[in-house]
């Protein structure tokens, strides 16, 4: 067996005593590394979806302009200012931030029964939770368990939050309103994806060949809504 496949994927092999013959994985591994690379898959696809940037120095995110990049750069998406102290998040403050945030939504969303979500990171969806938790002790909200996606209805309102892991670095701190039967994705069904898995003996790695194709949309942008901190006088 070869120790280098050890701590990898890859040490399913030792497990069971071969290296791949003719360039091929057994069957039951295959189907195995099948479905990771399904899942890694997925993870990139969300990563594109909300990250992607036609300018991105990361291969895999220059396939498109993701949503943040266009919901951020487009003017025909009101902007909700809301005044805290300091102008920043903060447990204290967070249920409060999203509040005023809710309130700059369109009435007739509902009037429609569109399921509306405020989409932010999964820190500051914590922190809304938590500051809810602290101004209302007898109607508490179960926090997510560590490790799941944060998809909760906010008290008091008729929203959705949604925690999402593509929230940060530049837009760690951005908020969005978003009419969620407005925004489209399309991809090819798993028939039309064509997937192809080798071993290279020689080399001890697995490659792994993954083809599809993917867009992503919105419409009505003026029922959509991006929040702006600044500071309260």
């Amino acid at each position: 067996c070869n120790e280098k496949l050890n701590g990898k994927i890859t040490q399913m092999l030792n497990t069971i005593g071969v290296k791949g013959q003719d360039d091929h994985i057994p069957y039951d591994i295959e189907d195995i590394l099948m479905a990771f690379m399904m899942k890694v898959a997925q993870k990139k696809l969300q990563d594109l979806i909300f990250l992607g940037d036609t300018t991105s120095l990361v291969p895999s995110l220059t396939h498109f302009d993701g949503l943040l990049k266009r919901w951020t750069a487009d003017a025909s998406i009101p902007i909700t200012i809301v005044p805290v102290a300091g102008g920043v998040w903060t447990q204290a403050n967070a249920y409060d931030i999203v509040l005023d945030f809710a309130y700059s939504a369109e009435g007739v969303l509902f009037d429609a029964g569109t399921k509306v979500a405020i989409l932010l990171s999964p820190q500051h969806a914590i922190q809304v939770l938590r500051s809810y938790n602290a101004q209302f002790p007898y109607t508490q909200v179960a926090l997510p368990e560590l490790g799941t996606s944060i998809n909760v209805p906010i008290p008091n309102t008729m929203f959705t939050i949604m925690g999402i892991a593509q929230f940060k670095g530049a837009y760690a701190n951005s908020a969005f309103i978003v009419p969620l039967e407005f925004v489209t994705f399309a991809t090819d069904e798993m028939d039309d994806m064509e997937w192809d898995v080798k071993y290279d003996d020689y080399n001890n790695k697995l490659k792994v060949d993954m083809k599809y194709r993917a867009g992503i949309n919105y419409s009505f942008p003026q029922y959509f809504r991006k929040l702006a901190l600044t500071v309260a006088p």
